[in-house]
């Protein structure tokens, strides 16, 4: 995987979003210790962070699909 691919999934990825298939891929390329992917990587991680915790949402459970639907609308199935 070129990282140029990357630039739009890591977050989703951070989150658990992505398809087993999509993930398996990111961890195998970041596996080989990209370091542009490395450091896009951590800063992805520190924006998941920030936007729960702004939310009040941090801890094991914070990245559930179901807690990052917006405050007061259903998710859709």
């Amino acid at each position: 995987m070129d990282s140029r691919h990357l630039e739009d999934v890591y977050e989703l990825y951070l989150l658990g979003l992505l398809s087993a298939e999509e993930s398996s891929s990111i961890a195998e390329h970041v596996g080989r210790s990209c370091p542009h992917c490395l450091a896009r990587l951590r800063e992805a991680a520190r924006a998941v962070y920030a936007v729960l915790l702004a939310r009040g949402q941090t801890g094991r459970q914070a990245c559930a699909p179901s807690r990052m639907a917006p405050r007061g609308r259903k998710r859709r199935r």
